[in-house]
């Protein structure tokens, strides 16, 4: 009698487990819509990143180029643009806040599932060369909302840069189990007067607008957000005209008011390397290397002024000598871009995506 009562608590015990996994599942991806931008962003990258792995016809083609990169890659050159230019098929996995560390995560997923670009174009920007805020934000997204790896727990690289205490590595696999964890932050976040995920400065205009959004406004106001950008995302197959929630239509208009830089101070933590960025640059191209699969270093333009207030001494100046100095061959605009081709400090509007478009077309790799 006691055996069978010992086995109803634990049938029932995991019945109810069971149930309360695939409610977890149930609640999160409804509740993902209303979540801010850039979490709703990584888990829609993640799923698309899933599905290449899948994908058969990716897997046998021959003539494939490999875009890899941050935000900036994102809002800087079309997959549509480009196959027309390179006569390539294009494989373009850029996400926000992108690290070395996620790229060589991707790329060695893809490597594993037999998918072998003929040409990869890696993008190298001021934020995933320094130890800026970026670095601990892509932590953070890919901890709460990116796939499940098992090597984050046995490569050293990775398990040293997301796993900064055991509690992240418990929380990275109990999230994937119960994943309605991984909205508990944020959540709490968007009851905040302003989102902790979300960054303004003092003179930034949308300041107001954010005040003025009780929590359940700001919730509708995320949802209609993003599903419009999932929709412009899978039409321009990952590409989107960045801080711009109308779809994009390819049309220049100048930006005649742009916005005006942070107060003074924020310039210093651009101008040294991310040593632990370094490892993870350099994995990448012993990898491509030992593969013999060509690659090149993409540097897309920033604001002047954001430029000028960094100065000459930076972090991706400090990598990009490293990277000359091992033959590397680095692709980067000798004309000016101006202000208004610019959405923000280092997005470009459509006016600067067809300028970098027009000098793509022109370059030989």
């Amino acid at each position: 009698m006691g055996i069978f009562r010992k086995n109803k608590i634990l049938f029932y015990g995991a019945i109810f487990l069971l149930f309360l996994i695939a409610g977890s599942g149930f609640l999160f991806d409804s509740l993902l819509p209303y979540q801010e931008k850039n979490a709703y962003l990584y888990d829609y990258f993640g799923k698309r990143f899933e599905k290449v792995l899948r994908d058969e016809k990716i897997r046998g083609t021959s003539n494939l180029w490999l875009f890899l990169g941050d935000s900036q890659l994102i809002s800087g050159l079309k997959p549509a643009d480009l196959e027309k230019i390179s006569g390539k098929k294009i494989l373009f996995l850029p996400r926000p806040s992108e690290q070395p560390e996620g790229m060589l995560t991707e790329l060695e997923e893809l490597l594993k599932a037999r998918i072998r670009p003929e040409k990869i174009f890696l993008d190298a920007s001021y934020f995933n060369t320094a130890d800026v805020d970026v670095v601990p934000v892509h932590r953070s997204l890919v901890l709460n909302f990116d796939s499940f790896r098992w090597d984050f727990y046995s490569d050293p690289i990775k398990r040293k840069f997301y796993f900064r205490s055991l509690g992240d590595g418990v929380f990275f696999a109990l999230s994937r189990i119960f994943p309605l964890l991984k909205l508990n932050s944020n959540l709490s976040a968007e009851l905040r007067p302003i989102p902790r995920t979300e960054q303004f400065s003092e003179i930034d205009p949308r300041l107001a607008n954010v005040l003025e959004l009780d929590p359940i406004r700001r919730w509708k106001f995320n949802r209609i957000r993003n599903e419009g950008l999932g929709k412009e995302l899978d039409r321009n197959e990952g590409f989107m005209e960045w801080n711009r929630d109308e779809p994009y239509t390819g049309e220049c208009i100048p930006n005649r008011d742009p916005k005006p830089l942070p107060q003074v101070g924020w310039e210093r933590s651009y101008s040294k390397v991310r040593a632990s960025s370094l490892d993870a640059w350099k994995r990448i191209f012993d990898t491509l290397e030992k593969e013999k699969i060509p690659y090149r270093i993409l540097v897309i333009p920033s604001r002047p002024d954001f430029v000028a207030a960094l100065g000459k001494d930076t972090a991706l100046a400090g990598f990009l000598e490293l990277v000359k100095a091992r033959g590397i061959t680095v692709l980067r605009p000798e004309e000016e871009f101006p202000s208004s081709d610019f959405g923000d400090y280092t997005h470009l509007n459509a006016c600067g995506n067809l300028k970098l478009t027009r000098w793509f077309a022109k370059t030989r790799f």
